[in-house]
C-alpha cells in the first residue's frame, strides 16, 4: 500500500488560490511554504504571505545561485562574484583566440 495519507486532501503546494511564505535558511535556500503552517526550526520568512505566483517570482529573483552558502563560501564565491565570473567568461567566449 502506498502512502497513508487521505487520497481525497488536495497537496497544499498546488493551491492556486493559497497564501504562501517565502522561507529562507541559513545556507540560503529557500522554500514555498504555505501560510497555515508553522515555520520550521531553522528557516526564516523572506517574503509574504502573497499569492503562491508572487512567491515563486520573489524566489526566482533572490535565488540566482542554487549552491548552498558554505560552498560558496568554501569556494571563495559570493553572490556577486559568480555574477563577475560569469560575465568574464561570456566575454572570453566570444573573444578570438
Amino acid at each position: 500500500m502506498k502512502g497513508t495519507g487521505d487520497p481525497l486532501m488536495p497537496n497544499p503546494f498546488d493551491d492556486p488560490s493559497g497564501q504562501f511564505l517565502v522561507l529562507v535558511n541559513d545556507e540560503e535556500q529557500y522554500s514555498l511554504w504555505p501560510d497555515f503552517a508553522d515555520v520550521p526550526s531553522g528557516w526564516t520568512v523572506a517574503f509574504g504571505a502573497a499569492g503562491r505566483p508572487a512567491c515563486v517570482d520573489f524566489i526566482r529573483e533572490a535565488w540566482t545561485d542554487l549552491r548552498p552558502r558554505s560552498l560558496r563560501r568554501q569556494l571563495g564565491e559570493t553572490a556577486t562574484d559568480r555574477v563577475l565570473i560569469n560575465a568574464g567568461s561570456d566575454a572570453a567566449a566570444g573573444a578570438p583566440s
